[in-house]
Protein backbone atom coordinates (compact mmCIF):
# COMPACT_ATOMS: atom_id res chain seq x y z
CA UNK A 1 0.00 0.00 0.00
CA UNK A 2 2.70 2.31 0.55
CA UNK A 3 4.38 1.41 -2.56
CA UNK A 4 1.79 1.92 -4.57
CA UNK A 5 1.03 6.15 -2.49
CA UNK A 6 4.62 6.48 -3.12
CA UNK A 7 4.37 5.47 -7.10
CA UNK A 8 1.69 7.80 -7.26
CA UNK A 9 3.25 11.18 -5.64
CA UNK A 10 6.33 10.56 -7.96
CA UNK A 11 4.28 10.68 -11.05
CA UNK A 12 2.30 13.35 -10.08
CA UNK A 13 5.51 15.26 -9.23
CA UNK A 14 6.82 13.95 -12.75
CA UNK A 15 3.50 15.75 -13.93
CA UNK A 16 3.45 19.10 -12.64
CA UNK A 17 7.18 19.65 -13.45
CA UNK A 18 6.76 18.74 -17.43
CA UNK A 19 3.93 21.10 -17.12
CA UNK A 20 6.05 24.10 -15.17
CA UNK A 21 8.98 23.64 -17.57
CA UNK A 22 6.59 24.38 -20.46
CA UNK A 23 4.75 27.10 -19.47
CA UNK A 24 7.74 28.54 -18.63
CA UNK A 25 9.02 28.16 -22.07
CA UNK A 26 6.16 29.84 -23.50
CA UNK A 27 6.81 32.45 -20.96
CA UNK A 28 10.37 33.10 -22.12
CA UNK A 29 9.71 33.20 -26.60
CA UNK A 30 6.36 34.47 -26.32
CA UNK A 31 5.33 31.07 -28.50
CA UNK A 32 5.17 27.47 -28.75
CA UNK A 33 7.81 25.50 -29.84
CA UNK A 34 8.00 24.92 -33.30
CA UNK A 35 7.56 21.47 -33.51
CA UNK A 36 4.11 21.75 -31.30
CA UNK A 37 1.50 21.68 -33.36
CA UNK A 38 0.00 25.05 -31.68
CA UNK A 39 3.71 26.56 -32.67
CA UNK A 40 2.93 25.24 -36.23
CA UNK A 41 -0.59 26.62 -35.87
CA UNK A 42 0.69 30.13 -35.06
CA UNK A 43 3.61 30.61 -36.82
CA UNK A 44 2.26 29.31 -39.98
CA UNK A 45 4.95 26.58 -40.86
CA UNK A 46 4.67 25.13 -44.07
CA UNK A 47 2.97 28.36 -45.25
CA UNK A 48 5.43 31.47 -46.23
CA UNK A 49 2.75 33.80 -47.54
CA UNK A 50 1.40 33.44 -43.88
CA UNK A 51 4.81 34.88 -42.70
CA UNK A 52 3.22 38.54 -40.59
CA UNK A 53 4.33 41.24 -42.76
CA UNK A 54 6.13 43.78 -40.17
CA UNK A 55 4.98 47.87 -40.04
CA UNK A 56 6.30 51.21 -39.21
CA UNK A 57 4.19 52.86 -36.57
CA UNK A 58 4.95 56.51 -36.00
CA UNK A 59 3.21 59.07 -33.89
CA UNK A 60 1.81 62.04 -35.92
CA UNK A 61 -0.76 65.07 -35.50
CA UNK A 62 -3.36 66.35 -37.71
CA UNK A 63 -2.60 69.45 -39.23
CA UNK A 64 -4.06 72.00 -41.71
CA UNK A 65 -2.55 71.47 -45.07
CA UNK A 66 -1.72 75.36 -45.44
CA UNK A 67 -1.03 75.86 -42.14
CA UNK A 68 -2.90 77.80 -39.13
CA UNK A 69 -3.98 81.54 -39.88
CA UNK A 70 -2.59 84.04 -37.20
CA UNK A 71 -4.46 87.30 -37.03
CA UNK A 72 -3.24 89.61 -35.76
CA UNK A 73 -3.31 93.42 -36.35
CA UNK A 74 -0.55 96.39 -36.51
CA UNK A 75 -2.41 98.77 -34.99
CA UNK A 76 -0.87 97.81 -31.56
CA UNK A 77 -2.04 99.96 -28.31
CA UNK A 78 -5.78 100.65 -30.42
CA UNK A 79 -9.09 99.44 -28.35
CA UNK A 80 -11.12 96.53 -29.40
CA UNK A 81 -14.59 97.73 -30.43
CA UNK A 82 -16.26 94.30 -31.01
CA UNK A 83 -15.48 90.84 -31.80
CA UNK A 84 -17.64 89.47 -34.39
CA UNK A 85 -16.76 85.82 -34.41
CA UNK A 86 -16.68 82.78 -32.21
CA UNK A 87 -14.43 79.71 -31.60
CA UNK A 88 -16.35 76.97 -34.36
CA UNK A 89 -17.37 79.49 -36.81
CA UNK A 90 -16.95 79.44 -40.54
CA UNK A 91 -15.95 82.13 -42.26
CA UNK A 92 -15.61 83.78 -45.71
CA UNK A 93 -12.66 85.91 -47.21
CA UNK A 94 -13.36 89.05 -46.75
CA UNK A 95 -15.52 88.97 -43.69
CA UNK A 96 -15.40 91.15 -40.65
CA UNK A 97 -13.80 89.14 -38.03
CA UNK A 98 -12.90 92.10 -35.11
CA UNK A 99 -13.31 96.05 -34.97
CA UNK A 100 -11.74 98.46 -33.91
CA UNK A 101 -12.00 101.70 -31.95
CA UNK A 102 -11.41 104.09 -35.50
CA UNK A 103 -12.57 107.17 -33.64
CA UNK A 104 -8.47 108.32 -34.43
CA UNK A 105 -8.20 106.77 -37.55
CA UNK A 106 -11.20 109.04 -38.65
CA UNK A 107 -9.62 112.20 -37.42
CA UNK A 108 -6.09 111.68 -38.98
CA UNK A 109 -8.12 110.90 -42.41
CA UNK A 110 -10.25 113.52 -42.09
CA UNK A 111 -7.16 115.96 -41.61
CA UNK A 112 -5.02 114.83 -44.05
CA UNK A 113 -8.21 115.24 -46.51
CA UNK A 114 -8.05 118.55 -45.70
CA UNK A 115 -4.75 119.65 -45.74
CA UNK A 116 -4.33 117.68 -49.06
CA UNK A 117 -7.70 119.69 -51.06
CA UNK A 118 -6.05 123.12 -48.92
CA UNK A 119 -2.65 122.51 -50.66
CA UNK A 120 -4.57 121.64 -53.83
CA UNK A 121 -6.22 124.88 -53.95
CA UNK A 122 -3.63 126.94 -53.14
CA UNK A 123 -1.60 124.98 -56.24
CA UNK A 124 -4.73 125.96 -58.41
CA UNK A 125 -4.46 129.83 -57.21
CA UNK A 126 -0.89 129.55 -57.96
CA UNK A 127 -1.84 128.24 -61.70
CA UNK A 128 -4.45 130.82 -62.06
CA UNK A 129 -1.74 133.46 -61.19
CA UNK A 130 0.45 132.46 -63.52
CA UNK A 131 -1.40 131.92 -66.19
CA UNK A 132 -2.74 135.59 -65.48
CA UNK A 133 1.11 136.96 -65.59
CA UNK A 134 1.60 135.11 -68.54
CA UNK A 135 -1.49 136.93 -70.17
CA UNK A 136 -0.62 140.38 -69.16
CA UNK A 137 3.27 139.84 -69.87
CA UNK A 138 1.87 138.82 -73.47
CA UNK A 139 -0.86 141.05 -74.19
CA UNK A 140 0.76 143.94 -72.50
CA UNK A 141 3.80 143.68 -74.27
CA UNK A 142 2.74 145.06 -77.47
CA UNK A 143 0.55 147.87 -75.72
CA UNK A 144 3.46 148.87 -73.79
CA UNK A 145 5.95 148.86 -76.77
CA UNK A 146 3.48 150.96 -78.63
CA UNK A 147 2.95 153.82 -76.31
CA UNK A 148 7.03 154.26 -76.11
CA UNK A 149 6.94 154.44 -79.63
CA UNK A 150 5.01 156.73 -79.50
CA UNK A 151 6.88 158.60 -77.38
CA UNK A 152 9.76 158.07 -79.02
CA UNK A 153 8.04 160.00 -82.25
CA UNK A 154 7.26 162.67 -80.31
CA UNK A 155 10.28 162.85 -79.21
CA UNK A 156 11.53 163.32 -83.07
CA UNK A 157 9.32 165.69 -83.60
CA UNK A 158 10.46 168.14 -80.93
CA UNK A 159 13.99 167.52 -82.35
CA UNK A 160 13.13 167.99 -85.51
CA UNK A 161 10.81 171.21 -84.91
CA UNK A 162 13.73 172.52 -81.82
CA UNK A 163 16.64 172.23 -84.70
CA UNK A 164 14.24 173.58 -87.85
CA UNK A 165 13.98 176.91 -85.28
CA UNK A 166 17.49 177.08 -84.30
CA UNK A 167 18.08 176.70 -88.24
CA UNK A 168 15.76 179.82 -89.31
CA UNK A 169 17.16 181.96 -86.45
CA UNK A 170 20.55 181.20 -87.69
CA UNK A 171 19.40 182.61 -91.38
CA UNK A 172 17.48 185.29 -89.33
CA UNK A 173 20.92 186.34 -88.01
CA UNK A 174 22.42 186.41 -90.89
CA UNK A 175 20.11 189.36 -92.81
CA UNK A 176 21.39 192.62 -93.24
CA UNK A 177 19.28 193.61 -91.04
CA UNK A 178 19.38 190.74 -88.50
CA UNK A 179 15.98 189.80 -86.83
CA UNK A 180 17.23 187.42 -84.04
CA UNK A 181 20.24 187.82 -82.00
CA UNK A 182 23.14 185.20 -81.50
CA UNK A 183 21.86 184.68 -78.03
CA UNK A 184 18.64 183.65 -79.65
CA UNK A 185 20.47 181.47 -81.85
CA UNK A 186 22.39 179.78 -79.03
CA UNK A 187 19.49 179.33 -76.59
CA UNK A 188 17.64 177.33 -80.13
CA UNK A 189 20.16 175.45 -80.14
CA UNK A 190 20.45 174.23 -76.37
CA UNK A 191 16.39 173.29 -77.38
CA UNK A 192 17.13 171.45 -79.77
CA UNK A 193 20.12 169.79 -78.66
CA UNK A 194 18.08 168.87 -75.64
CA UNK A 195 15.39 167.41 -77.74
CA UNK A 196 18.09 165.39 -79.58
CA UNK A 197 18.85 164.17 -76.18
CA UNK A 198 14.93 163.60 -75.25
CA UNK A 199 14.24 161.42 -78.45
CA UNK A 200 17.68 159.11 -77.79
CA UNK A 201 16.59 158.80 -74.71
CA UNK A 202 13.41 157.53 -75.41
CA UNK A 203 14.95 154.86 -77.80
CA UNK A 204 16.79 153.28 -75.66
CA UNK A 205 13.51 153.35 -72.79
CA UNK A 206 12.26 151.54 -75.58
CA UNK A 207 14.96 148.86 -75.65
CA UNK A 208 14.93 148.62 -71.84
CA UNK A 209 11.57 148.04 -72.30
CA UNK A 210 11.51 145.35 -74.63
CA UNK A 211 14.13 143.60 -72.37
CA UNK A 212 12.11 143.82 -69.15
CA UNK A 213 8.87 142.54 -71.08
CA UNK A 214 10.80 139.77 -72.66
CA UNK A 215 11.96 138.89 -68.95
CA UNK A 216 8.71 139.10 -67.35
CA UNK A 217 7.19 136.78 -70.28
CA UNK A 218 10.17 134.20 -70.00
CA UNK A 219 9.66 134.77 -65.97
CA UNK A 220 5.61 134.01 -66.05
CA UNK A 221 6.18 131.20 -68.05
CA UNK A 222 9.03 129.80 -65.91
CA UNK A 223 6.10 130.47 -62.77
CA UNK A 224 3.19 128.78 -64.96
CA UNK A 225 5.65 125.70 -65.54
CA UNK A 226 6.23 125.17 -62.07
CA UNK A 227 2.36 125.90 -61.15
CA UNK A 228 1.67 123.24 -63.81
CA UNK A 229 4.00 120.47 -61.60
CA UNK A 230 3.09 121.64 -58.15
CA UNK A 231 -0.78 120.79 -59.42
CA UNK A 232 0.26 117.39 -61.11
CA UNK A 233 1.98 116.18 -58.08
CA UNK A 234 -1.17 117.01 -56.01
CA UNK A 235 -3.76 115.12 -58.50
CA UNK A 236 -1.52 112.30 -58.88
CA UNK A 237 -0.60 111.41 -55.68
CA UNK A 238 3.60 111.67 -55.75
CA UNK A 239 3.55 114.11 -52.69
CA UNK A 240 3.46 114.02 -49.30
CA UNK A 241 0.54 114.83 -48.26
CA UNK A 242 -0.96 112.18 -50.91
CA UNK A 243 1.15 109.51 -49.19
CA UNK A 244 -0.31 110.34 -45.74
CA UNK A 245 -4.11 110.29 -47.39
CA UNK A 246 -3.19 107.05 -48.10
CA UNK A 247 -1.66 106.06 -44.73
CA UNK A 248 -4.47 107.56 -42.98
CA UNK A 249 -6.42 105.44 -45.12
CA UNK A 250 -5.09 102.37 -44.90
CA UNK A 251 -5.07 102.74 -40.55
CA UNK A 252 -8.62 103.43 -41.12
CA UNK A 253 -9.33 100.27 -42.92
CA UNK A 254 -7.16 98.63 -40.29
CA UNK A 255 -9.71 99.39 -37.86
CA UNK A 256 -11.60 96.66 -39.65
CA UNK A 257 -9.83 93.17 -39.43
CA UNK A 258 -10.73 90.53 -41.69
CA UNK A 259 -10.58 86.71 -43.31
CA UNK A 260 -7.30 86.89 -45.55
CA UNK A 261 -8.80 83.34 -46.72
CA UNK A 262 -12.34 81.40 -45.62
CA UNK A 263 -11.81 78.56 -42.53
CA UNK A 264 -13.19 77.71 -39.39
CA UNK A 265 -11.91 80.01 -36.39
CA UNK A 266 -9.81 77.70 -34.24
CA UNK A 267 -9.48 80.35 -31.08
CA UNK A 268 -10.52 83.65 -30.34
CA UNK A 269 -8.26 85.08 -27.84
CA UNK A 270 -9.57 88.97 -28.70
CA UNK A 271 -12.30 90.53 -26.63
CA UNK A 272 -14.48 93.86 -26.28
CA UNK A 273 -12.69 96.61 -24.05
CA UNK A 274 -9.14 94.83 -24.62
CA UNK A 275 -6.49 96.69 -26.50
CA UNK A 276 -4.95 94.94 -29.01
CA UNK A 277 -0.51 93.62 -28.22
CA UNK A 278 1.32 92.03 -30.23
CA UNK A 279 0.02 88.09 -30.21
CA UNK A 280 -2.31 87.29 -32.14
CA UNK A 281 -5.90 88.25 -31.97
CA UNK A 282 -7.30 84.54 -33.43
CA UNK A 283 -6.52 81.73 -35.03
CA UNK A 284 -8.21 80.22 -38.55
CA UNK A 285 -8.04 77.88 -40.40
CA UNK A 286 -9.18 75.72 -43.59
CA UNK A 287 -10.33 72.66 -42.24
CA UNK A 288 -11.52 71.16 -45.93
CA UNK A 289 -7.67 69.90 -46.68
CA UNK A 290 -6.12 68.29 -43.65
CA UNK A 291 -2.46 66.40 -43.55
CA UNK A 292 -0.78 64.09 -41.07
CA UNK A 293 2.38 65.32 -39.69
CA UNK A 294 4.17 62.18 -38.81
CA UNK A 295 7.61 61.58 -36.73
CA UNK A 296 8.95 58.15 -38.77
CA UNK A 297 11.93 56.74 -36.91
CA UNK A 298 15.03 57.81 -39.09
CA UNK A 299 15.83 53.84 -39.64
CA UNK A 300 12.67 53.11 -41.07
CA UNK A 301 12.51 56.20 -43.53
CA UNK A 302 14.31 54.29 -46.21
CA UNK A 303 11.62 51.65 -46.32
CA UNK A 304 9.03 54.39 -46.94
CA UNK A 305 7.82 54.45 -50.78
CA UNK A 306 6.40 56.85 -52.54
CA UNK A 307 1.96 57.15 -52.22
CA UNK A 308 2.47 54.48 -49.91
CA UNK A 309 -0.25 53.84 -48.09
CA UNK A 310 -0.90 54.42 -44.36
CA UNK A 311 -3.73 53.53 -41.91
CA UNK A 312 -3.86 56.49 -39.13
CA UNK A 313 -5.96 55.34 -35.96
CA UNK A 314 -6.94 57.21 -32.91
CA UNK A 315 -9.23 57.08 -29.70
CA UNK A 316 -11.38 59.92 -31.15
CA UNK A 317 -12.12 57.84 -33.98
CA UNK A 318 -13.92 55.17 -31.93
CA UNK A 319 -11.65 52.51 -33.18
CA UNK A 320 -12.34 52.85 -36.77
CA UNK A 321 -9.29 53.62 -39.01
CA UNK A 322 -8.59 56.79 -41.34
CA UNK A 323 -6.86 55.83 -44.70
CA UNK A 324 -4.00 57.89 -46.04
CA UNK A 325 -1.44 58.35 -48.71
CA UNK A 326 2.49 59.43 -47.68
CA UNK A 327 2.59 62.83 -49.53
CA UNK A 328 6.45 63.61 -49.18
CA UNK A 329 9.40 62.90 -46.70
CA UNK A 330 11.68 65.27 -44.86
CA UNK A 331 14.86 65.30 -45.26
CA UNK A 332 15.89 66.57 -41.74
CA UNK A 333 16.65 64.02 -38.66
CA UNK A 334 15.60 65.82 -35.52
CA UNK A 335 14.48 64.97 -32.16
CA UNK A 336 10.82 63.21 -31.42
CA UNK A 337 8.19 65.99 -30.42
CA UNK A 338 5.50 63.69 -29.75
CA UNK A 339 5.03 61.21 -26.22
CA UNK A 340 3.77 58.20 -26.63
CA UNK A 341 0.91 57.58 -24.29
CA UNK A 342 2.44 54.03 -23.03
CA UNK A 343 5.18 55.27 -20.79
CA UNK A 344 6.99 52.36 -21.77
CA UNK A 345 7.40 53.34 -25.25
CA UNK A 346 11.04 55.10 -25.84
CA UNK A 347 10.62 58.65 -25.56
CA UNK A 348 14.15 59.71 -26.79
CA UNK A 349 14.14 59.39 -30.67
CA UNK A 350 15.53 60.56 -33.65
CA UNK A 351 12.82 60.74 -36.21
CA UNK A 352 12.00 62.35 -39.97
CA UNK A 353 8.86 64.07 -39.85
CA UNK A 354 7.17 62.92 -43.24
CA UNK A 355 3.23 64.26 -44.77
CA UNK A 356 0.74 62.20 -45.01
CA UNK A 357 -2.57 62.84 -46.51
CA UNK A 358 -6.02 62.04 -45.35
CA UNK A 359 -9.53 62.21 -46.31
CA UNK A 360 -10.76 65.34 -44.28
CA UNK A 361 -14.46 64.82 -44.64
CA UNK A 362 -13.96 61.17 -43.47
CA UNK A 363 -12.05 62.43 -40.43
CA UNK A 364 -15.00 65.17 -39.98
CA UNK A 365 -17.05 61.82 -40.08
CA UNK A 366 -15.38 59.83 -37.52
CA UNK A 367 -15.28 62.54 -34.43
CA UNK A 368 -18.93 63.83 -35.18
CA UNK A 369 -20.94 61.24 -33.22
CA UNK A 370 -22.88 64.24 -32.15
CA UNK A 371 -24.16 65.95 -35.07
CA UNK A 372 -22.28 69.13 -34.77
CA UNK A 373 -19.49 70.24 -36.50
CA UNK A 374 -16.22 69.33 -34.45
CA UNK A 375 -13.67 69.86 -37.11
CA UNK A 376 -11.71 72.09 -34.81
CA UNK A 377 -10.48 69.56 -32.77
CA UNK A 378 -8.65 67.56 -35.53
CA UNK A 379 -5.92 70.65 -35.07
CA UNK A 380 -3.34 68.98 -33.33
CA UNK A 381 -5.18 65.78 -32.67
CA UNK A 382 -2.39 63.20 -32.00
CA UNK A 383 -3.04 60.09 -34.15
CA UNK A 384 -0.91 56.49 -34.92
CA UNK A 385 0.00 56.05 -38.00
CA UNK A 386 1.21 52.79 -39.35
CA UNK A 387 2.80 52.19 -42.97
CA UNK A 388 2.86 48.38 -44.17
CA UNK A 389 6.41 47.40 -45.44
CA UNK A 390 7.72 44.67 -47.49
CA UNK A 391 9.06 41.76 -46.15
CA UNK A 392 8.83 39.80 -42.79
CA UNK A 393 9.64 40.61 -39.46
CA UNK A 394 13.25 40.26 -39.05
Amino acid sequence: MRRVIAIFLLGLAAGVGATFAYHMYLADDGAAPADHPAGQAANGAGNPAAAPRRSAVALGTLEPRDGVVQISSPLVGCQIKRVLVQDGQLVKAGDVLVELDSSEAVKEHELALAQRAEALALAQQRLATAQLAVKQATDGRDVEIAAQQSRIAVAAAKEKEAQQDADRLEEMRKLKEPLASQLQVDEQRVVATAAAAEHEAANLQLKRLQQTLLFQEESAKTELQAAQKSLAEQQTGTDSLNRRVELSELKLNQTKITAPAGGMVLSVVAHSGEVVAQQPLLQIADLDNLVCVAEVDAGEVSALQSNQKATVTCRAFHDAELEGTLDRVGSQITKATLRPLDPRKQVDRDVTKVVVLVDSKKAARLINSSGKDRRAVLVGLQVEVAFPLAGPMP
